[in-house]
């Protein structure tokens, strides 16, 4: 929940027991972070009830930095309601010398960091700091968020005007008797990329979760689906290899689905209709048979980034000058001779570079083949 405090300072909580101690830390703090308002405590039970007056008060609390061992209640249980009160809230245990066993409890506890006593004042700085640029660039990635929701719905609900329209006149054109099998089959193909349009746009009621992980696998199997719904009278025309752990990432579903259903459907379209995916997890996380000498280079750092791929291969005679189109697409640097050739390779690669992905063709001329490998950030365990 964002919180501004009415143009008020962000707050950081300091409970420490220890007179000597409190005074020279609440003296660095407010040395250090003149941009905060430093409120110091001599015990966790105060500092528990301090921290939820200035939640109630809309004041934003960005660190809490407690000293493991109180009197009344100690570090770990302050940091524990702390995370209860507001999960954003920067948590720091201070611990004495000896202590190590407790601070790795803290940590395990979800505690964002410890500093052994006695600590440098630069130490004690720089660490804390960091917490606080951290904190400070996912409150503005929170805001970024927000604003994308609401243009998803704005470009959602425009999308849906279209297609309503869109659709109102499309049955009966195309019952005319004029209207031969491959002008429905083009207007159907436009109706699907509408329909894939409006469903990336669209936010569903729990929008938080399109960030946390989705199964590789469910995405690409969305992508599949999409696609073969345009082609109702076509054989499965996927060979899918998948490795023994289901690769996972963390990004929106919609644009995912949307770039490897661009992939996928430009795949079909550019040979005969055959094609192999893969894919790719972590690491050498691959599926039986994939060797490390048919993979490009490119595609090997990512995955070693922690990236995720899927490969599409399709046995497709494309020629140099459509290799050198595809890579152009790619690249950003089309050229006014260049004819229409579809939205399917465009579109994919507007989405991958979205997501934060990279977008790769490989082409082997001896073989008849050609590859078109995305590239997406993984997600952490």
């Amino acid at each position: 929940m964002s919180r501004t405090g009415g143009g008020l300072p962000p707050v950081i909580i300091l409970a420490e027991d220890d007179d000597a101690i409190r005074g020279l830390l609440t003296a660095i703090l407010r040395r250090n972070f003149a941009d905060h308002e430093v409120q110091p405590f001599s015990d966790g039970l105060p500092a528990d009830a301090g921290i939820r007056q200035l939640l109630d008060q809309g004041r934003d609390v960005a660190m809490v930095v407690s000293d493991l061992v109180m009197p009344e209640m100690d570090g770990l249980e302050l940091l524990d309601r702390t995370a209860d009160a507001d999960p954003a809230i920067a948590r720091i245990i201070l611990t004495g010398q000896g202590a190590l066993d407790s601070a790795i409890k803290s940590l395990r506890m979800g505690v964002d960091d410890y500093l052994q006593k006695p600590f440098k004042e630069s130490d004690l700085v720089r660490t804390l700091r960091g917490h606080l640029d951290r904190r400070a660039l996912q409150r503005a990635n929170e805001e970024l968020r927000e604003r994308l929701v609401y243009t998803h719905r704005y470009v959602g609900r425009l999308v849906e005007a279209v297609l309503v329209r869109f659709d109102r006149y499309l049955e009966p054109i195309l019952a005319m008797p004029q209207v031969d099998g491959e002008q429905r089959q083009r207007a159907m193909r436009a109706r699907r990329a509408m329909d894939l349009v409006a469903r990336a746009y669209s936010v569903p009621s729990n929008y938080e979760d399109t960030f946390e992980s989705v199964a590789l696998a469910d995405v690409l199997d969305g992508a599949i689906r999409s696609t073969l719904s345009g082609r109702p009278d076509a054989d499965d025309p996927f060979t899918v290899l998948a490795p023994p752990r289901a690769p996972r990432l963390r990004t929106d579903p919609a644009a995912a689905r949307i770039a490897l259903t661009q992939i996928l459907d430009n795949a079909l379209s550019a040979g005969p209709g055959r094609a192999t995916v893969t894919l790719l997890g972590q690491g050498r996380n691959w599926p039986d048979g994939v060797r490390a000498d048919t993979l490009p280079v490119a595609v090997k750092e990512a995955l070693s980034r922690g990236h995720v791929g899927v490969v599409v291969t399709n046995t497709a005679a494309i020629t140099r000058d459509d290799e050198a189109y595809m890579r152009r697409v790619l690249a950003g640097e089309l050229e006014e001779a260049d004819s229409f050739r579809g939205l399917g390779l465009p579109l994919a690669q507007l989405y991958t570079s979205l997501l934060g992905g990279e977008l790769l063709l490989q082409r082997r001329s001896k073989r008849s083949e050609v590859s078109l490998t995305v590239l997406l950030p993984g997600g952490t365990a």
